[in-house]
This record gives C-alpha cells, sequence and structure tokens, in this order.
C-alpha cells in the first residue's frame, strides 16, 4: 500500500458564520488519482485552496509527503508546499511564451531547459514552445498549464475544475490525455469537478463532497453502486426508488421479488435504489405495466413505462427493441449486482441470497 501523499484530519474553513469546509478527513495514496465531486458551492474549491496553502484553516491539520503543512501550530506558505496547481482558467502568464510558462516554476536553472523541453514533448506541444497563450487553443493551453505544474516537481497537483471551459467534444478528449499523463508520471493529484462522468472516469478513488461535508469516499464503482444515502443516491444522478418489503424469500416488489436481504424483521418496508438498465422488459399483451413514451437514445433506447399502481419508472433497452406509446409490458428487476436499500434515508447492509429459478 502507498504511502499518503496527502492527509487532511478534521479539516474545517468557514467564511462568515457559514461551512464552505467542515471536519472533512481525506487522504490521497501517493500516485493515486481522487476526483471530487460535489455541486456548485459544496467546498470542492475552498478544499484545494486549503491544500495549496491559499486559505489557512479554523480547524484541522494538513499533512504532505508526511510533513505538516497547516494545523494549530503550523502554516507553511504555498511557494514552500511542493503543490502544482492547474485553474479552471489555465492562469497562463499572456506575456510568458509557452516554454517560460513552463520553466517558470523550476528552481534548479542547470537543467531548466532539458526539464522545459521534457514536459512540452510529454504533453505534445514541443512544436508550439515559443508561441504565447493567446495564440493557443483552449486544449493547448490546458495541457501547458499541467506541463507547468508537472515540471515543478510537486508532490501532488491540484486540479479545479480544468475542463469546464472546454466544448463537450475536447473536454471528452481532454480528460483521457490527462489521465493518462498523470498516470505515466505516477503524479498524485485531486481533480475537483461537478461533472459526474468526468468523476467516474478520472478518479482512482472517488469522495462526494455536499456542502462542505464529505459524504463518502470509495472507488468510483463501489461510490456509484452503494451510495450511502438516499439523498446521495439522488445527487449521484438517475436514480429511481421502489418500496421494498422484506420478506424470508427476500425483497418483495411492484418490479417482482429480488433475491436480497436486509437486517430487518419481515415485514419492514425499504425503499430500493435501481437506475433504467437494471430493468428489463418484454412486450406483452396481457401486462399490466404500459409504454408512456420512447426515448431513442441511438445505442439505447429509454421507455418510461406506467405501472399498476401509477407509479413511472424507466427501462433501458437495446436499441432494436421498438416499443411505440400504449403498448402493454411486463417488467421486472434484473440487475445482475445487489440494489442499494434504503431506511429513513440511511443505506442498509445487504446480504445476496440464491437466484429464484424460473
Amino acid at each position: 500500500m502507498s504511502q499518503p501523499a496527502v492527509i487532511c484530519r478534521a479539516l474545517t474553513k468557514s467564511f462568515n458564520a457559514t461551512a464552505a469546509v467542515h471536519a472533512v478527513d481525506l487522504s490521497v495514496p501517493e500516485g493515486q488519482i481522487l476526483a471530487i465531486l460535489g455541486p456548485s458551492g459544496s467546498g470542492k474549491t475552498t478544499l484545494l485552496r486549503l491544500i495549496a496553502g491559499f486559505e489557512e484553516p479554523d480547524h484541522g491539520e494538513i499533512r504532505i509527503n508526511d510533513q505538516p503543512v497547516a494545523s494549530a501550530a503550523v502554516f507553511v506558505p504555498p511557494e514552500r508546499r511542493r503543490v502544482g496547481m492547474v485553474f479552471q482558467s489555465h492562469a497562463l502568464f499572456p506575456h510568458l511564451t509557452v516554454a517560460d510558462n513552463v520553466a517558470f516554476g523550476i528552481r534548479d536553472e542547470h537543467d531548466r531547459h532539458q526539464r522545459v523541453a521534457h514536459f512540452l514533448e510529454l504533453v505534445g506541444l514541443e512544436k508550439l514552445a515559443a508561441r504565447y497563450p493567446h495564440e493557443l487553443s483552449g486544449g493547448e493551453s490546458q495541457r501547458v498549464a499541467l506541463a507547468r505544474a508537472l515540471a515543478a516537481e510537486p508532490v501532488v497537483v491540484l486540479l479545479d475544475e480544468p475542463f469546464s471551459n472546454l466544448d463537450a467534444e475536447l473536454r471528452v478528449r481532454m480528460r483521457e490525455e490527462v489521465r493518462l499523463i498523470l498516470k505515466e508520471t505516477g503524479t498524485t493529484a485531486l481533480f475537483v469537478t461537478h461533472d459526474q462522468e468526468e468523476a467516474l472516469f478520472m478518479g482512482d478513488r472517488m469522495a462526494v463532497l455536499r456542502a462542505g461535508r464529505l459524504e463518502q469516499e470509495g472507488t468510483p464503482e463501489a461510490v456509484y453502486s452503494n451510495p450511502a444515502s438516499r439523498s446521495l443516491a439522488e445527487f449521484l444522478g438517475h436514480a429511481e426508488f421502489i418500496a421494498g418489503v422484506v420478506t424470508d424469500a427476500g425483497l418483495e416488489t411492484e418490479l417482482g421479488r429480488l433475491a436480497q436481504r436486509v437486517d430487518l424483521p419481515p415485514g419492514s418496508v425499504v425503499e430500493v435504489g435501481f437506475r433504467a438498465d437494471d430493468v428489463a422488459l418484454a412486450a406483452d399483451e396481457a401486462g399490466e405495466a404500459e409504454v408512456l413514451a420512447r426515448i431513442f437514445r441511438g445505442g439505447t433506447t429509454l421507455y418510461r413505462v406506467k405501472l399498476p399502481s401509477g407509479k413511472i419508472v424507466h427501462s433501458m433497452q437495446a436499441h432494436t427493441l421498438t416499443l411505440e406509446p400504449g403498448s402493454r409490458v411486463r417488467l421486472w428487476l434484473e440487475p445482475h449486482h445487489p440494489l442499494p436499500c434504503y431506511a429513513e434515508g440511511k443505506a442498509l447492509r445487504i446480504h445476496e441470497m440464491a437466484p429464484r429459478r424460473h
């Protein structure tokens, strides 16, 4: 297990009596990328600014490379923390060339030229060394900002919504390129975003920050598949819920029986969280459910369906299945993985059961 490059303990920062970051505990192992996901105003940028040294915490501790840089007794200024920063606006120096921007943070004059050449080659911009920032595209500016951050030999690189000013296609391409560069160089990074898809792609691990509080941290797969609360499941997007009654045979729902057991007595009612790709659908003239809408998405089709109770659910199907509104259908849960269950908004421990034979 790698040693932590960055540790935050009980980190707290308030502005005008409002907590922007509240009692946050984080540990980022060397060489890993931690994606920090949260809505606007959740404290993501404040957290990065605390780690960088642009803000001083009210309480808590920050350690970088196992050295304290912020605590009740210590405050190390930004220039001595060995932290690289990639800003949303790129923040390149307009009067400096690409090469001079990259060279800015390199302390050792003896190998400055070689290091600039190395990092420009790493980001694929060696032919643009003599250009100025106003002569670059958005993607090129982003890569210069990353090269500048890496060239200073930081312990950790902080990226604050670095792709938000790029168009959709370039954004996808840049996140692939930046992640590859970070992994090739073994760089520890904290990557802040409000984009769920971006966080899931970029992070070796993912932390969800809301209202200044760290709500959940884990692998992207674990956080997405098993949100710790109902509200977090809603925030992560596209979550739907259906009532389930606890029985000895599993959870009985309007979408059939789910072969899962929770630590509640029979007869208890829980909420089962699912997404459209967890719902199987088949045409059935005798079916009690009705297709309300068919939404074609290219490779897939999303069906909006009304259940006998009047509840509306969605089912994601291959584009080859074509059912028009008004069609009668049969639906059932077929997730191929445990589905999260909630009682009073909190996640319950799930125990899988042997599936039923049809």
